[in-house]
Formats: C-alpha cells, sequence, structure tokens
C-alpha cells in the first residue's frame, strides 16, 4: 500500500533521491534535463544516464510516485535503447532503483 503523502512528491525530488543513490553506488552520473537543453534535446530521452566500470551505461527516467507516466516518445526511446543492447529503468523511487542496482551489481560479480 502506498503512503498518501506520495502524491506530494514531485519528480524533481524522486530524480535527486535516484542520483544520490547512484553516486552512492559508484555510478557516475549526467543529468539530461528537458529544461536546460534550450529545445535542443530531441524528446523523449532519459533524465539521467550513468555509467559504471564493472556495470556498464544505464538510462533512467525519474517518475513522480504518484501519476507520473511516460510519454509515447518517452516510450520510443526505451524501445530504441533496449533494442539495442543497453538498460533502461523507469523509476518512481529510490527504492525501485535500488532493487534494480543490487541486482545488477550481483549479477556484474557473477559474471567475473
Amino acid at each position: 500500500m502506498s503512503d498518501p503523502r506520495d502524491r506530494f512528491i514531485r519528480e524533481a525530488q524522486v530524480q535527486r533521491g535516484l542520483v544520490e543513490l547512484l553516486e552512492l553506488f559508484g555510478w557516475t552520473v549526467w543529468l539530461i534535463g528537458q529544461r536546460d537543453a534550450r529545445g535542443t534535446q530531441t524528446p523523449g530521452v532519459s533524465d539521467i544516464l550513468a555509467t559504471h566500470p564493472q556495470c556498464g551505461i544505464l538510462f533512467v527516467e525519474a517518475k513522480r510516485t504518484v501519476g507520473g507516466r511516460q510519454s509515447l516518445v518517452q516510450k520510443g526511446f526505451q524501445r530504441s535503447i533496449e533494442a539495442a543492447g543497453g538498460t533502461y529503468i523507469l523509476a518512481a523511487s529510490v527504492e525501485a532503483l535500488r532493487t534494480e542496482l543490487e541486482h545488477r551489481r550481483r549479477h556484474a560479480r557473477a559474471a567475473r
């Protein structure tokens, strides 16, 4: 059951938490902000690009915990990344991303 306060959480707050977690797990993070792109960024590109020496490259789209939805162009970007063998995560919470990162970390260790 979700916390009723989740409806007040903005996407920017989710994104800050995701970045903090990625950095804690050793990822190098780049924010790909639509507001800062000044009209030069292709619509649909994920909010976060992260790289890790053992785990590879990761594209993360942040969404509000309640009410956040992927647009059609974002879904198209996700399909493109996954078709190229990349990893794309749609994350509405730090906990969801943590689960995925722990999964990737275990697989990276097993592959060594």
